[in-house]
């Protein structure tokens, strides 16, 4: 996973930087004292490592027709306790998500996993479908992980007979 930095991180290291300059600039030892706890949050947020978050994804189906859903299973799993897990598909044009299930955003404990159901409406066509990107937050938000997993299926979806009828 890509480590990138919050919002949080630069605000806190501004705290940081500030109380203690100004703690030197005023010689006064109460800002380096009220400068600690935010130092504290940023040692500890920068020294977790990567979490390790295992994805699975299945179609229930290859072929389809337009329109029909198509079941999907997204499974994510962590060995170690991630405090905030996003999950969200990245799907082609054609295909999309049948109601509201992505993007999830949940905690993960040690040796949890969450396995998520979802349903696939597609076009007419072939679809390579299953990349899957994720964003794990530490529990002090200091750093964002982000990681693109492409577990690719090909999702054949075929016009309606109806439609080939009014073709020909």
């Amino acid at each position: 996973m890509t480590p990138r930095p919050t919002p949080r991180l630069t605000g806190y290291a501004a705290l940081v930087l500030g109380g203690l300059l100004s703690a030197l600039a005023l010689r006064r030892a109460e800002l380096v004292v009220a400068a600690a706890p935010f130092a504290l949050v940023l040692a500890l947020g920068l020294t977790r490592p990567a979490p390790a978050v295992k994805v699975g994804f299945t179609l229930g189906t290859e072929r389809a027709l337009e329109g029909d859903p198509v079941a999907a299973t997204l499974l994510l799993r962590s060995d170690a306790p991630v405090a905030r897990l996003e999950a969200r598909l990245a799907l082609p044009a054609g295909v999309e998500l049948d109601g509201e299930s992505l993007p999830a955003a949940f905690r993960l404990g040690r040796d949890d996993e969450r396995e998520l159901e979802l349903a696939l409406r597609a076009r007419w066509g072939s679809w390579n479908v299953g990349d899957v990107r994720l964003r794990a937050r530490d529990r002090f938000g200091v750093l964002a992980w982000e990681q693109r997993i492409e577990r690719e299926h090909t999702l054949q979806t075929y016009p309606r007979p109806e439609q080939l009828r009014r073709l020909l």
